[in-house]
């Protein structure tokens, strides 16, 4: 077979193969022209358009296809309903460029596009940062017209639906590769809103004019999106070739400000960008949160790029407003997406803040940060100081520290978690309203997990001091607020941590408390535990001295400044309380003594048992009980140990419950429980506390207490009505001397907090031989009243009264009357027999801003187995009481009896305040012989340098020997010292003279007499002696052992 032969036939099969193909596309062009055809395109376009759940609809075809037809409608959806719908759609293009490469589309028009909403792709994610390859057909294409009469988007795609009018064209210059671009985009149905974009290329892709602008009327789509007013309006404008582009942007809207910038952009080895300008913030936009903006103006500049190696770099990114101030500079591979940065913010004026924080603050703050690791997995170290800082009432001088912020796992996926970590220190802690806060120092430190599921796991945030510590830890959902958070707090010196609630406490305290629920509903419960450990061993101080002593140095000091001698007991000084200061003894040994000292004298002993309770009084009575009394009686209970629990419970923001409420020490036992609904503000509880000994008491008491007491209580209602009732019970009861035996109080008032009215009703010493009182109270606001007191005791006694007091005066006004025809019915209260009869009245009242006391006591047949009175009168009249009491008094006497003495007559008075009083005395009795005395002077208690005792007048007869003081004679009480000189009598003819000092060990005394009648001296057997003598007499030396010379 011959060539020639071969070339015909490959000829005409080749004629034949395309004639086949010719005939076949115009078969096929002709067939989809017919409605069948049309039909049957529409079916496989829609199985070749779905994927997997989307499921695409397309409606009648009309027209020429593909060359230029028209569409009915076509709308695409998934599950969750519709994507977007297309009508009206007019499409016609060219075939003819596409030999060349290129694509003119000479129209494509739809009368509306709605696009409901974004597909939710839960496929696999493209994280690729390359630009798509299909935009690149964008440099051969050209379209006539473009336009969408109705452009629709959806809610879930810009907030709230917005219609439009899409006009556009996109022409290119084919020859020279000359492109260009216009677009405007019209809103119909709300504000008016305009877009417009006129962009060109020209020089071969090589010279960029870019010209855009909008503009928005006010309350438009962006301004409410941005929360501002409006309207909004901003432009960028430009040219020049893609190495050295210039251009300017500028943007305004009502109620955000102003931001103009200059541009410089250039694309060669990878896109650089410069950006310089200002930003004017108006209202509180911005400034709420970065402060007062000096001119009204914002700097800014950024300098960075992308380059050809996929290296993204900010050379320099800054924001500077006045003391305001942050700093930027980082790089990120895109191709290995390593990432690095460091920046800094400061603030020098956070007062500026405030509207921003919404809370009260001041200061500076510097942050320090640094940021590595890769995009997806990024870590950060943070630096902080700030100096000066004040939030709320607290303040420190200064806090440092350093934050770990990072990824738990290489890659960040779905299963990785964020850590976070961080300490410091801060210096210089005050609150405003804490004299003296506990520590000024401490350690502050947190670490914590926020896992993929959302959860946050704090594994610890604590302050911690060198005594003092505070530490929670927990988890909490940030999407519920479902958590359980533990407090711990731990201090080893309590007492300076609640300085100013009362004294010296024990140091060891230990608290702890669960809290689990909903934070954001505000419902949650919880346990809490505490406990306050016990003293043991030699307590706080070196050298064998405790606090007591401390204390009763304390009180010793004012006791001789107010002239009050220290409590004794006859001769012997009483020590209460030195068992207590004593180092390693035990309380029980404490007791022990304190009983022994404070056991009441009888016969030519008197029982001082609380001489500085005057010295009290002066002090406090400028002010009724408040928190420092109240913890003085609570201190010898918490000395011994104190356990806390209760459980706790919020709901719904609104019942707030406690239950289980235990306070447990070795002598007391308190339980509690109650509600209340914080919404309509009512509540109840109930409380019951149990005082297994009394004896503890004793200490603040200065005097001796015994028996236990039980008290229950009952409180219910709101603030506009409460109701209070309370019992108290207590059995074998006694008070120093004073037997009580049992013991009952009842109260009951009901009103509000700050106005309310009662009923008192006590008992003590039972029912028919006991002391019982009743009469009703009243608060309203500062004044506190007392009406209808009736008191009845044995022997028929009687009492009745009626007081007022002003609790913002602090003073008082009423009066108290009564009698005892028989006091015998007392005898088995002090243990001793009783007899005689009394009354008395007591009227208080005001002068001014002066409380003033009248006082009257009188008392006949009095007998105990200290003394016996035929008549007794006391009458005081005080001009002020409180502060420096001043006034004067009045005592009368007849038949007054003692052991060895008889006092037939005595009289006294004294007039004066607590710096001066003067008094005089007159007395007629009979000792061994009659006598007659008559004495006068000044008495100086509260004198700076010590007490001072000047008798001026001291003269009478003793018998038939007259005696008198020539000069007057002078005592001084200082610094636990008592001394005297120049003590001169005359006693008939002879002389007595001398002088002394005793002191806290040591005694020096001479005394010196002259012709000193010798029939003073009655020994036993009452043998008389006549005559005179003369002579000396010394003692010196320590008070246990001293030494003498005669």
């Amino acid at each position: 077979m011959t060539w020639v032969h071969v070339s015909k036939k490959i000829l005409k099969w080749g004629a034949i193969t395309i004639g086949t193909l010719a005939l076949s596309v115009f078969l096929l062009f002709g067939i989809i022209q017919t409605e069948t055809g049309r039909q049957s395109l529409v079916r496989i376009a829609e199985r070749v358009l779905a994927d997997g759940n989307r499921k695409v609809e397309i409606g009648t075809i009309t027209g020429v296809v593909p060359f230029r037809f028209q569409l009915e409608r076509m709308s695409l959806a998934d599950d969750q309903g519709t994507l977007f719908t297309l009508g009206g759609l007019e499409f016609e293009w060219s075939p003819w460029p596409v030999l060349k490469g290129d694509i003119h589309v000479r129209k494509m028009k739809s009368a509306f596009f709605h696009l409901e909403r974004t597909p939710q792709d839960k496929g696999e994610k493209d994280d690729s940062l390359q630009l798509p390859r299909w935009l690149a057909v964008f440099d051969r294409l050209r379209i006539d017209h473009l336009s969408v009469d109705e452009l629709v988007l959806g809610e879930s795609v810009v907030g709230e639906r917005a219609t439009f009018r899409l006009q556009s064209d996109l022409k290119a210059a084919f020859p020279g590769a000359e492109w260009a671009a216009h677009l405007v985009l019209d809103r119909t149905d709300g504000p008016e809103a305009r877009l417009r974009v006129n962009a060109s290329i020209r020089e071969s892709g090589r010279f960029l004019v870019l010209d855009a602008e909008g503009q928005e009327a006010q309350e438009g789509l962006l301004s409410r999106r941005a929360g501002i007013s409006g309207p909004f309006v901003f432009s960028i404008r430009g040219e020049g070739p893609l190495t050295e582009w210039k251009g300017g942007m500028e943007a305004s809207a009502g109620g955000a400000g102003l931001l103009k910038a200059q541009i410089l952009a250039s694309y060669s080895d990878g896109i650089r960008l410069d950006m310089e300008g200002f930003a004017e913030p108006e209202g509180e936009f911005l400034s709420a949160f970065l402060g007062e903006v000096p001119a009204g103006r914002i700097l800014f500049n950024v300098r960075g790029g992308l380059g050809r190696d996929g290296q993204l770099y900010i050379d320099h990114l800054s924001l500077e407003s006045g003391e305001a101030g942050l700093k930027l500079s980082g790089s990120s591979d895109l191709e290995d997406e390593t990432l690095q940065a460091k920046f800094q913010f400061r603030h020098t004026n956070l007062k500026k803040m405030e509207k921003g924080l919404h809370l009260p603050i001041e200061g500076t703050v510097v942050l320090d940060g640094d940021v590595s690791g890769t995009i997806r997995n990024p870590s950060a170290v943070l630096s902080v100081e700030l100096a000066d800082l004040k939030v709320e009432r607290t303040s420190v001088s200064g806090l440092s520290g350093e934050i770990h912020v990072g990824f738990a796992v290489e890659e960040q996926g779905d299963g990785s978690s964020l850590r976070f970590k961080g300490d410091g220190r801060i210096k210089g802690l005050s609150i405003r309203g804490m004299d003296r806060v506990p520590e000024r120092d401490l350690q502050w430190g947190f670490s914590g997990e926020r896992f993929s599921s959302g959860h946050v796991f704090l594994q610890s945030l604590f302050l911690k001091g060198e005594k003092n510590s505070l530490r929670i830890s927990g988890k909490i959902d940030p999407a519920t607020w479902d958590g359980a958070f533990d407090v711990e707090a731990d201090t080893k010196e309590l007492s300076r941590l609640l300085k100013g609630a009362g004294p010296d406490l024990p140091d060891d305290f230990l608290l702890k408390a669960g809290l689990e629920g909903n934070f954001k509903r505000l419902s949650f419960s919880g346990d809490l535990k505490g406990k306050l450990k016990p003293e043991v061993g030699k307590g706080k101080a070196e050298g064998g001295r405790g606090k007591g002593e401390e204390r009763s140095r304390e009180t010793g000091v004012r006791s001789q400044k107010a002239g009050v001698r220290k409590p004794e007991i006859g001769d012997q000084r009483s020590e209460v309380g030195k068992g207590k200061a004593e180092g390693g003894r035990g309380k029980a040994e404490e007791r022990v003594q304190e009983s022994e000292v404070m056991k009441p004298e009888v016969g030519g002993r008197r029982s001082e048992i609380s001489k500085t309770g005057a010295v009290g009084w002066v002090e406090r009575s400028e002010t009724h009980l408040n928190r420092n009394e109240i913890s003085v009686w609570l201190l010898p209970i918490l000395r011994e140990g104190l356990d806390v629990g209760a459980r706790f419970s919020l709901e719904q923001g609104q019942k707030f419950s406690v239950s289980e409420m235990r306070l447990k020490s070795p002598s007391l036992f308190l339980s509690a429980s109650g509600a209340i609904d914080l919404y309509k503000r009512r509540g109840a509880s109930t409380a019951h506390l149990q005082l297994h000994d009394l004896n503890p008491l004793s200490s603040p008491a200065e005097v001796v207490f015994g028996g236990n007491l039980e008290a229950s209580a009952t409180l219910e209602g709101s603030p506009e009505r409460l109701t209070l009732s309370t019992e108290i019970r207590g059995k074998e009861v006694r008070a120093g001397a004073v037997r009580l035996g049992t013991v009952k109080l009842t109260l009951n008032a009901a009103g509000k907090l700050q106005a309310n009215d009662g009923k008192f009703l006590f008992e003590a010493g039972g029912k028919t031989e006991g002391v019982s009182g009743e009469g009703l109270f009243s608060l309203k606001g500062e004044r506190f009243s007392l009406t209808k007191i009736q008191l009845s005791g044995p022997g028929n006694t009687r009492a009745r009264g009626n007081l007022d007091f002003d609790l913002a005066t602090k003073l008082a006004q009423g009066e108290l009357a009564g009698e005892c025809p028989d006091l015998s019915g007392f005898s088995s209260f002090v243990n001793q027999p009783l007899k005689g009869k009394v009354d008395f009245n007591a009227q208080l009242g005001k002068g001014g801003n002066k409380q003033q006391l009248n006082l009257a006591f009188s008392g006949a047949g009095l007998k105990s187995q200290a003394f016996e009175g035929g008549e007794i009168r006391i009458k005081a009249r005080f001009t002020e009481l409180s502060g420096n009491p001043r006034g004067t008094a009045n005592l009368e006497s007849k038949n007054l009896r003692m052991p060895g003495v008889h006092a037939s007559s005595l009289k006294i008075r004294a007039e004066g305040d607590g710096n001066e009083i003067s008094f005089n005395a007159k007395a007629k009795g009979e000792v061994d012989r009659s006598f007659d005395l008559e004495t006068e002077g000044l008495f100086h208690p509260l004198r700076q340098e010590g007490s001072f005792l000047k008798i001026s007048r001291f003269q009478g007869r003793y018998g038939d020997l007259p005696f008198r003081m020539p000069k007057s004679f002078e005592i001084i009480q200082s610094a636990g010292e008592i001394s005297a000189d120049n003590l001169q009598l005359v006693l008939g003819s002879g002389r007595l003279s001398g002088r002394g000092r005793l002191g806290s060990e040591e005694v020096d005394l001479s005394v010196q007499f002259e012709d000193l009648p010798l029939n003073l001296v009655r020994p036993a057997g009452k043998v008389a002696i006549e005559g005179s003598g003369s002579g000396e007499v010394e003692l010196k030396g320590r008070q246990d052992r001293p030494e003498g010379t005669t």
